[in-house]
């Protein structure tokens, strides 16, 4: 918030896009700038539930531009349970309990694992963006719960984390690891067989369509959609060194 208030007071801001990084405490210093005339895009995450088009408190924005976390979380649910055969024990790593993007993440997988009576989620931590504490975290789970069979990781610091648990744990093959993010040593893990699945966001178009959203609105007042949702890739053991997935490693 220095930096935006900073910024902010040098004047010349006509719109800001932000990520923001809590969903409630970040509402009533945004709408300090939006009362300033200042409009306001949000983008990979959101404030409040996310729905712009109902008013309240929080639906000032213009759009949130990003992806559809919830049905992401759901998808890693079903694809997690099938690789572990529909039952035994699973664990989600996490990031922050207030971001908008991780929450739907993990709302999601609750719901989708429940839609299987033989699976059991043992715990959800929350590692606070600290990959460290993310393997740390993780190698505690598996240490009290032995059975384990499956782990979700939720973003980048979880996902690095957990795999790093696993493979320290020697548990590779033995726990199907499913990761949300594409990075270059995901990628490189799940070539490894050391991964089974990741998901893959398009944050390259999530940047492009909040600029070019943005450029339409104050070019001459085109009307935004108050979500614009670009889908998933997955990343899985048979598409893994396919030319055609390139393009969404995060690079």
């Amino acid at each position: 918030m220095p930096i935006l208030e900073a910024t902010v007071a040098q004047g010349g801001v006509d719109m800001i896009l932000i990520a923001p990084t809590a969903i409630d405490a970040l509402v009533t210093p945004l709408k300090k700038f939006y009362d300033q005339g200042i409009e306001i895009i949000t983008v990979d995450t959101f404030l409040g539930n996310g729905d712009y088009s109902v008013e309240s408190d929080f639906s000032f924005p213009l759009s949130y531009i990003g992806s559809d976390n919830e049905k992401g979380g759901r998808e890693i649910a079903e694809n997690l349970a099938r690789m572990i055969g529909e039952k035994g024990k699973v664990y989600v790593n996490s990031t922050n309990p207030d971001v908008s993007s991780v929450n739907g993440r993990v709302k999601g997988f609750k719901e989708g694992i429940k839609e299987y009576p033989n699976i059991e989620l043992v715990g959800v931590d929350y590692n606070m963006d600290v990959q460290q504490k993310a393997t740390d975290q993780t190698l505690a789970a598996l240490q009290k719960d032995p059975d384990i069979v499956g782990i979700f990781a939720t973003n980048v610091f979880s996902s690095q984390g957990a795999y790093q648990a696993v493979v320290n744990a020697g548990l590779v093959g033995a726990v199907k690891l499913a990761t949300w993010d594409a990075t270059v040593d995901m990628i490189n893990a799940l070539k490894k067989g050391q991964v089974d699945l990741v998901l893959a966001q398009k944050p390259y178009e999530i940047g492009y369509l909040a600029v070019e959203w943005g450029y339409k609105f104050l070019k001459d007042g085109t009307e935004i959609p108050k979500a614009v949702i670009p889908g998933f890739k997955y990343f899985t053991p048979d598409n893994a060194n396919d030319p055609a997935m390139d393009e969404f490693i995060y690079k």
